[in-house]
């Protein structure tokens, strides 16, 4: 078991790995709306993809614009 100390360090490491991805994505995001083509963006699946998750996903993709 952590001490107080400990249980923090690590939530704060996790949160500086978690705001880095986040800036990686969004220069990703900037790159690609240069192309000028169609993007879409697609929930994350808590319980992994199963029938319901594809249906799921397909909704979101119908609900901006695909089909």
């Amino acid at each position: 078991m952590q001490d107080g100390n400990g249980l923090v360090d690590g939530l704060v490491a996790e949160a500086g790995d978690h705001a880095e991805r986040r800036a990686l994505e969004d220069d990703q995001r900037a790159l690609v709306s240069e192309l000028e083509v169609p993007t879409y963006e697609l929930p994350r699946l808590a319980g992994g993809v199963d029938l319901g998750g594809l249906y799921e996903l397909a909704t979101a993709l119908r609900e901006q614009g695909m089909a």
